[in-house]
């Protein structure tokens, strides 16, 4: 049995042997088949690929029935213009014109690469141009009134550019009537025998009895027969653009500026006296006119923020910006002719009396400048204290309107403009702290300053409503305080 088992076991590891002979070579060939090709890295393409959208919507417009004006008379005995007897189509083109014919309704194109690093879009609404149209009552030219157009540029993640440019109109009435001609301008007439015809029966519109009966519905004849139709709208051109950079996680910078122009017509009444024997008094009635419109206001923002990490390690976030507004108006007044008087008289005297040519005073020029400086830092307990500062300019330094057109010598003014000059300072603190998971505590501090360096004046008289001089002194008060406000909880 022993001799046996020992040739069994050498006969087995020979075989073994053997086995191990014969694997050897046919393991390293099957190696070397299996070994890789070295390739030549493929080049690197330069070119980014892009991909593109975009979508147009155009269409046409035919109107079964296009609202009037709505100018025109109530049938008898009101024989007046109003809402409850004519129709406008002011509502139906409150904000846009609505013609028949060809559209551009709306168009949008966009591009960016498909790395996501860049992308642009261009979008444009009522961008169409129509020559169909017959009715340009309040259009300037024969494109749409209300167009908007819209740009934006980015590099993902760094750079960030916005423009803008659009109009909004507003239509306001198309049934107005007045007797004023040259709206839109600064000076609106009145026809002289109109003038005549109301003054003479001016006097006696207040009389009882059948003589102020006469005068009233002589003045109401006179006025509709005179008056004409006359469209009352602004438009606004806003063109505005936005720039955001960037440059890092921590740091983020932004700058935008805006430019509106503002022009049309809007309805303004102005008072007026009229009396008879010595003093007119104060106004006793009223004159809804056109106002003419031609301001500008501009604005610009600038700002810098960085939020990082403070020397204890907590989070720390700090915004300056730099505010700024500037309004110009290129009308400093508009005159319009009194429709009850041609020669009317002012100061002491008999007879009709009261300003023949009212003239109104428009906003007057005026700018602000602020910057304001916001912080936010956690402390290195449970607890966040923040601040804003912010220091603010305002300046108005038009020159007075001279209001004595009626030759009135009023006393000379103490000053030939306000000059105003205002300057604000606000200071805000807040303090939060955990106290306990229960108990928190909050501590304010608010300071502002209100420093007023307009001088004070005074004036020992004033014209009033163009046709008398006030008596007695007026002083323009500059008022001027500071308010503190410490609080906690």
């Amino acid at each position: 049995m022993k001799v046996s088992s020992q040739s069994l076991g050498a006969r087995r590891a020979l075989l073994l042997a053997g086995a191990m002979v014969f694997a050897i070579p046919g393991s390293a060939a099957l190696a070397a088949d299996a070994k890789p090709v070295l390739k030549a890295p493929a080049a690197v393409q330069d070119v980014v690929g892009w991909y593109f959208f975009g979508d147009v919507e155009v269409g046409g417009r035919a109107l079964i029935q296009d609202p009037p004006s709505g100018f025109g008379r109530a049938p008898p005995p009101d024989n007046w213009l109003t809402p409850r007897t004519t129709e406008s189509r002011a509502r139906f083109e409150e904000y846009g014109e609505i013609r028949p014919g060809f559209f551009l309704d709306h168009f949008r194109i966009g591009a960016g690469t498909k790395d996501g690093i860049y992308a642009v879009q261009v979008w444009s609404q009522n961008a169409g141009y129509n020559e169909l149209s017959s009715d340009n009552l309040w259009a300037r030219d024969n494109g749409w009134n209300n167009q908007s157009y819209y740009a934006a540029l980015s590099k993902i993640g760094e750079h960030y550019l916005y423009v803008n440019w659009d109009q909004l109109p507003h239509l306001i009435s198309t049934s107005a009537k007045t007797v004023h001609r040259g709206a839109g301008g600064t000076l609106l007439t009145v026809d002289d025998t109109l003038q005549a015809n109301l003054q003479a029966n001016a006097r006696f519109a207040t009389t009882a009895g059948a003589t102020g009966v006469t005068a009233r519905t002589n003045i109401e004849g006179f006025v509709n027969n005179a008056a004409t139709n006359v469209t009352i709208a602004t438009k606004r051109d806003k063109g505005s653009a936005e720039y955001r950079f960037t440059p890092d996680p921590n740091w983020e910078f932004r700058v935008d500026y805006s430019n509106e122009h503002r022009t049309g017509t809007r309805p303004l009444a102005i008072n007026w006296a009229y009396g008879f024997g010595v003093a007119p008094g104060r106004p006793t009635d009223f004159v809804e006119v056109a106002q003419p419109l031609d301001d500008r206001t501009q604005n610009i923002n600038a700002s810098a923020q960085y939020i990082g990490t403070s020397p204890w390690g907590k989070r720390w976030i700090t915004n300056v910006r730099y505010s700024g507004s500037f309004y110009e108006n290129s009308l400093k007044y508009f005159e319009a002719e009194n429709p009850f008087c041609l020669t009317c008289l002012t100061g002491a005297g008999a007879g009709n009396r009261g300003p023949n040519l009212l003239r109104m005073p428009l906003a007057p020029d005026n700018m602000a400048n602020a910057i304001t400086v916001t912080s936010a830092l956690d402390l290195p307990w449970q607890g966040r204290y923040t601040s804003t500062v912010q220091y603010n300019m305002m300046r108005q330094n038009d020159p007075f309107v001279n209001t004595a057109i009626n030759g009135l010598a009023p006393a000379p003014l103490p000053g030939t403009s306000l000059d105003g000059r205002v300057d604000t300072l606000l200071m805000n603190n807040v303090l939060t702290t955990q106290i306990t998971k229960d108990l928190k505590a909050t501590f304010r501090y608010r300071y502002y300053d209100f420093d007023n360096k307009t001088p004070e004046r005074i004036y020992t008289n004033y014209v009033e409503s163009d046709s008398l001089l006030g008596v007695g002194p007026r002083r323009n008060l500059s008022i001027a305080y500071t308010k503190q406000t410490p609080a906690r909880r």
